[in-house]
């Protein structure tokens, strides 16, 4: 999917990432500052050649993000999946996992795996004492994925008005919320413009990303 060719008609489900140890620490930042020796991070390696939009989206991208704004020495260890990965986090052979929020939690009420922070500027109702990475001390960090919808380029304003009313009546259904809040996503309709200027926004954040990476397309 090009956005140059497609035109946004509303976001659906933004959603944090949960920054997860093995172990319980406090001010845990400053610890992974504090080490010398690399810190392994855990993700999925679940990025494809023909989907490099896909990479910005998804938890690999990250680790990235924070290890050049906390100035931390991160080395990241790719898996196929979040399984694997919450697998050797829970044996300690990894020390840091991002993963998605519905995915993490189960572990992480069970005891497994302790929660350090989400990676929105805002606390999640899912877990609403969990401080966000911005209040742990890195200050105006907001990092989610998120899923939308588009129409196709060359779409008539009315049609893509009615798009976007009805998506918007459904996100609204008590039975649906109730659905998605049972997998950890709530649901955040906002205006075609909105929209557009959140991916705008993206784009610039996320290509910086990639550049520090040095992340290419094979």
């Amino acid at each position: 999917m090009r956005v140059r060719t497609h035109h946004p008609t509303t976001c659906l489900l933004p959603s944090p990432l949960i920054a997860t140890l093995h172990c319980v620490v406090h001010d845990w930042i400053s610890i992974l500052r504090s080490v010398t020796c690399g810190i392994l991070c855990a993700m999925r390696n679940s990025i494809s050649s023909s989907a490099i939009f896909q990479f910005i989206a998804r938890a690999a991208c990250c680790f990235v993000l924070f290890a050049n704004v906390a100035h931390v020495d991160i080395v990241h260890v790719p898996y196929k999946g979040a399984a694997p990965a919450v697998t050797d986090l829970i044996a300690g052979h990894v020390s840091i996992m991002f993963d998605n929020l519905a995915s993490a939690l189960p572990q992480i009420k069970a005891g497994r795996t302790r929660a350090l922070a989400v990676t929105t500027l805002s606390r999640s109702a899912m877990v609403p004492d969990l401080p966000t990475i911005d209040e742990s001390g890195l200050k105006g960090f907001d990092l989610s994925t998120w899923f939308g919808i588009f129409a196709p380029a060359g779409v008539p304003s009315s049609t893509l008005s009615a798009l976007h009313r009805e998506i918007t009546r459904a996100l609204d259904s008590a039975d649906l919320r109730s659905r998605l809040a049972a997998i950890g996503a709530q649901p955040a309709p906002n205006t075609p413009e909105a929209f557009a200027a959140f991916i705008k926004a993206e784009h610039a954040k996320y290509a910086q990303v990639i550049k520090v990476s040095g992340a290419r397309v094979e």
